[in-house]
């Protein structure tokens, strides 16, 4: 026997199972398949659901977010306070990253993510846009390839960068020491020592 005033009744999708609950304090979370409800606290408590909509779970509505993941994967709960959420380009995978010290370095072809410290660390990308590398933002500079290979880290401070005429090799020189000559006709030039040879031209 219930209190009719402060109880009501619910029942699963399939109608099978009857629960009571407190209709002041509490709420139901529905389940689609027949599965069987689950009763939260209306105060603290929301509910989330999967994209397919066969699981539901309860999260504490004053400190949690929920963070989505397509294809009906778990849902991954986040502090909304120190966290943010970030997701690769086809939208498969979540990952939770400190707001404060740290940003993200995308991907373009559903490749993980890569968490960098703001502060100190830059991102570059090859011309392919396929791979995503960190440098030091202080002390390194990036030489760019342009057929798609890999970035070349240099010191900034003594190294320098040349390429060949048609543009497809750079190579990275002492500055101090060496001087640089650009290729003709896509032919390599030798590099010569600046303090024993003269720049010969042709």
């Amino acid at each position: 026997m219930i209190d009719r005033a402060s109880m009501v009744q619910y029942v699963t999708a399939d109608s099978q199972t009857f629960h009571l609950i407190d209709r002041a304090s509490m709420v139901q979370s529905v389940i689609v398949d027949s599965q069987t409800f689950q009763l939260i606290d209306r105060a603290s408590m929301i509910q989330y659901v999967t994209v397919d909509r066969q699981t539901f779970q309860l999260i504490d509505k004053a400190s949690m977010v929920q963070s989505v993941i397509v294809v009906s994967q778990t849902f991954q709960l986040i502090d909304r306070a120190s966290m943010v959420q970030y997701v690769t380009a086809d939208s498969q995978t979540f990952h939770l990253i400190d707001r404060a010290s740290m940003v993200q370095s995308v991907i373009v072809d559903s490749q993980t993510f890569q968490l960098i410290d703001r502060a100190s660390m830059i991102q570059y990308v090859t011309v392919d846009r396929q791979t995503f590398q960190l440098i030091d933002k202080a002390s390194m500079v990036q030489s760019v390839i342009v057929v798609s290979q890999t970035f070349q880290l240099i010191d900034r401070a003594s190294m320098v960068q040349y390429v060949t005429a048609d543009s497809q090799t750079f190579h990275l020189i002492d500055r101090a020491s060496m001087i640089q000559s650009v290729t003709v006709d896509s032919q390599t030039f030798q590099l010569i020592d600046r303090a024993s040879f003269s720049n010969l031209l042709q």
